[in-house]
């Protein structure tokens, strides 16, 4: 009994300072984790639901989240000047895309002009965008460490260069953010850039 007690707590050590050390690693790597979502003029309705969305990643510790409506905020320049913004006040901040369908088109505008100007971000992650599937010809933004995809089964793409890729099984376009694949997949991204250690309820 006594060794079986000796040996629960050394797990217990053990676990914790495994925990511990993912956290300092996490600490090592740099600032705090903004992750910009952009939600597609198309889906004018908010269908997709990526506010809530948005809102519901916000409760993820060391994770600032930042909402883009291109009919309130503007073009793509009101997203580079946002990165640009949070660069500066925080050169090791880790930043994540989140582009909603043709969401995505924005993002990469705003890429683009964030290259131009020697800024890179961490994660590029696709929301099931056909339009880009049909007009990326297999182009990748090169200030991107990092480029993740969450798409529908039956609309898996075929001209995205990425690093990851996550299929959801929905047949309808507008249901695919809301789907729990496809958020878990979001927050695996983030939880990959914050460091943290995933609860699932």
């Amino acid at each position: 009994m006594r060794i079986r007690t000796i040996a629960a707590a050394l797990l217990a050590i053990l676990t914790i300072h495994g925990f511990t050390s993912r956290l300092a690693e996490a600490a090592v790597v740099g600032g705090q984790v903004h992750v910009i979502f952009v939600d597609s003029p198309v889906d004018f309705a908010s269908v997709g639901g990526l506010p809530e969305i948005a809102q519901r990643a916000g409760r993820c510790s060391c994770c600032r989240v930042h909402y883009y409506n291109a009919y309130r905020d503007g073009s793509w320049r009101a997203i580079s000047a946002e990165v640009q913004q949070i660069r500066r006040a925080d050169p090791n901040a880790r930043i994540m895309l989140v582009g909603w369908s043709s969401g995505s088109m924005i993002s990469l505008k705003a890429l683009e002009d964030l290259r131009q100007r020697g800024i890179c971000v961490d994660t590029m992650l696709h929301l099931d965008s056909f339009v880009l599937d049909m007009f990326n010809n297999r182009q990748r933004p090169r200030n991107v460490q990092r480029v993740a995809l969450i798409y529908r089964s039956n609309n898996k793409p075929q001209n995205i260069p990425f690093d990851a890729m996550y299929l959801v099984d929905e047949n309808f376009h507008l249901s695919l953010p809301k789907q729990p694949r496809a958020i878990n997949a979001l927050m695996t991204e983030i939880w990959r850039l914050t460091g943290e250690v995933p609860v699932h309820h």
